[in-house]
């Protein structure tokens, strides 16, 4: 009779459980990596999204459809966050269209600003300010879209949907005519005018230096306004600025007072920037400390008049009879960088 050798078998059983060991912690060293990819990939989806969620937001009070022309209205509020796009998405009950609002100023064959024409260069509004657009939902591709959402696009990843609109009510309804350039606006806040110039008749007030100076330009870099409105051919001066040094400003004390305060004033204006390099800016600030917009190199296209609106608040300027707006083209800019403005249009709004 043979004698069974325990050892061996017993020296099998070990080394079976060793492999056995072994493929548990491989398999769970993988499954953790995958985990961690998955939790890393979503935490920088996060961090890119963190806090912008009621900072970019659909304004009811200007958003509804107008049947008679096909056309949806709707106005995007950015408060102080930065986007890179800002993603639109239309729907009614046979689909749904999207399509993303850049902030280098694009052209769109089927959406407008309030008051501008299809096909003009429009952008996403800028950090603190609003923009109210108007889109062909025809022409889109949903006619008599009922639904509107909105999702910002920071550091090349989307966010979910800030805002949605569900209920969109019919523009007749809330006093909203016109759009194409008229002074009719949407029933709710009342807009005031307190200025407007597009440099034609005289400096009207406006500071002359050196460097900053009322000048007319050729082909692309021409006067966009005359002194009652800007469509791209009116006008033959706009306001200059040349070569970076301390005098490129100009500046103007304006009336922001009122009987009944103002909640805010916006401010329109048009520009357009020539050889600037990396780092470059041109800004406008309020009684000669407070910046309250920069307009950075990059975040526009070179030699191209670019429309610019922006809102400020009694917490940047206060709004009293001696509100002085300084337009400075030096302190960021250099030898051989040029800036213009055009078609400065002051308005005091209340809530």
């Amino acid at each position: 009779m043979k004698k069974i050798n325990t050892k061996k078998r017993g020296l099998s059983t070990i080394v079976s459980t060793l492999i056995l060991v072994m493929l548990t912690l491989a398999a769970a060293t993988l499954v953790w990596v995958v985990a961690k990819n998955l939790i890393n990939d979503n935490l920088s989806d996060a961090e890119s999204c963190f806090g912008i969620f009621d900072k970019v937001n659909i304004n009811t009070e200007y958003t509804c459809y107008n049947s008679s022309s096909d056309e949806l209205w709707f106005s995007i509020d950015v408060k102080d966050a930065e986007v890179d796009k800002i993603l639109v998405g239309l729907g009614n009950l046979g689909g749904a269209k999207s399509f993303e609002l850049e902030r280098q100023p694009t052209s769109y064959p089927n959406v407008r600003l309030f008051g501008g024409s299809y096909g003009a260069m429009i952008s996403a509004p800028d950090p603190n300010s609003a923009l109210t657009y108007i889109i062909n939902t025809t022409g889109m591709g949903v006619g008599g879209a009922s639904r509107i959402e909105i999702s910002p696009i920071v550091g090349g990843k989307q966010c979910e949907a800030t805002d949605t609109v569900s209920e969109i009510g019919d523009c007749s309804l809330l006093g909203i005519t016109g759009g194409g350039g008229g002074t009719t606006t949407p029933s709710g806040p009342t807009y005031s005018p307190i200025y407007f110039t597009g440099f034609e008749l005289a400096t009207d007030g406006w500071l002359t230096q050196t460097n900053a100076f009322i000048s007319s330009g050729s082909g692309a870099w021409v006067s966009q306004c005359d002194d009652s409105i800007c469509d791209g051919s009116a006008g033959s001066q706009f306001f200059y600025f040349t070569n970076g040094y301390s005098d490129a400003y100009t500046q103007k004390s304006f009336d922001f007072s009122a009987v009944e305060p103002y909640d805010s004033i916006k401010i329109g204006l048009l520009t357009y920037e020539q050889s600037w390099e990396d780092g470059n800016y041109a800004s406008i600030s309020c009684d000669d400390g407070l910046e309250i917009w920069r307009m950075q190199d990059g975040a526009y296209p070179d030699s191209t008049w670019v429309f610019h609106e922006m809102e400020i608040f009694p917490a940047n300027c206060t709004f009293d009879n001696s509100v002085l707006l300084k337009f400075d083209g030096g302190v960021g800019l250099g030898t051989g960088d040029f800036w213009s403005i055009d078609g400065i249009n002051i308005t005091g709004v209340k809530n």
